[in-house]
């Protein structure tokens, strides 16, 4: 663990942009850095954190934009809320476009589907994004599922369930909030990309990212399971290694076989410590503006994706 925490130590002084850093030493189990302090009052983590603070942010930016609208789905165990963002353009009826479900921190110590969330919602009401992809799809965006767990700085989550472990039985408020949200939509999802960050064999550039492919499914849903992968792959700084599919255990007690009652679901793992750069043609530590640059990339290869199979399975 103190190896790869190397890698992941930010400051902040607001708790919403993070500083990577770069120096930190590694003595024994140990690590140690000097760096100076640029208010009176900073903050430090290991890995990249995403606070209450930044949730904040978000929810004030969405809010000033014509093209999101923000519901509360639901309370958590605690009493938070839980919000839901829909990014369109609501100009369009609903009727013939097709929606994209995207949800992060099922797992309260897992913050990068958080910040892809974050900044897809940003950069696709930013203007910078092609317009006619809000005018064919309606995105919709869960961030952070256990709000309550991931405010309290928990590890897991505080009931002892696992939230990926209840999608039969949908014990927990979050699990339940999410379910009568999908289930209440005139537009079901046909892509639904449930995102964690729990891969952590440091070193091993070709497995700690993945995307994950049900082989268990009949054509032509397997085939466009392993087409996603290799759009994703042709397009985003995100897989290093082409046709590495990442076999998933599916039942229904995990999101990923639960979503597809609606259409095609992934489990996506976005690793905590780094990110690969097709460019450059390796792996960098994780930070914010990797997050951003594959976030604006991931919409681009959903678009190229469902642009594909439009006229294929019949849930698109």
């Amino acid at each position: 663990f103190v190896t790869a925490a190397r890698d992941v130590v930010f400051m902040s002084s607001d708790r919403i942009n993070w500083t990577r850093i770069d120096d930190v030493r590694l003595c024994g189990n140990s690590l140690y850095f000097e760096t100076d302090l640029q208010n009176e009052e900073m903050y430090f983590t290991v890995t990249l954190y995403y606070t209450p603070c930044n949730y904040k942010n978000l929810i004030e930016y969405a809010a000033g934009s014509d093209l999101c609208r923000i519901t509360n789905i639901g309370t958590d165990m605690g009493g938070d809320d839980i919000y839901a963002f829909c990014v369109t353009d609501f100009s369009v009826p609903e009727e013939g476009k097709r929606c994209v479900y995207l949800q992060g921190a099922q797992h309260c110590s897992e913050f990068n589907g958080a910040h892809l969330c974050d900044f897809m919602i940003r950069y696709l009401c930013s203007g910078d994004a092609d317009s006619k992809i809000l005018k064919k799809y309606i995105f919709r965006f869960v961030p952070i599922a256990s709000m309550t767990s991931l405010r309290k700085g928990m590890d897991v989550h505080e009931s002892g369930i696992n939230p990926n472990r209840d999608w039969v039985n949908r014990e927990l408020p979050s699990t339940r909030a999410i379910h009568n949200y999908l289930q209440g939509l005139n537009v079901k999802p046909s892509l639904l990309l449930d995102i964690h960050c729990g891969l952590a064999n440091y070193g091993s550039w070709d497995i700690c990212q993945a995307l994950s492919v049900n082989d268990n499914l009949p054509e032509p849903e397997l085939g466009n399971m392993k087409r996603f992968f290799d759009i994703v792959y042709e397009n985003c700084d995100f897989l290093p290694v082409a046709k590495k599919y990442w076999i998933s255990f599916v039942d229904k007690t995990m999101f990923d076989g639960y979503g597809e009652q609606y259409g095609q679901t992934h489990t996506m793992e976005i690793s905590h410590y780094a990110l690969y750069d097709r460019k450059a043609g390796k792996h960098f530590p994780i930070e914010q503006s990797g997050i951003s640059r594959f976030a604006k990339q991931l919409a681009g290869a959903i678009n190229i994706f469902l642009e594909e199979i439009k006229d294929g399975r019949k849930n698109m």
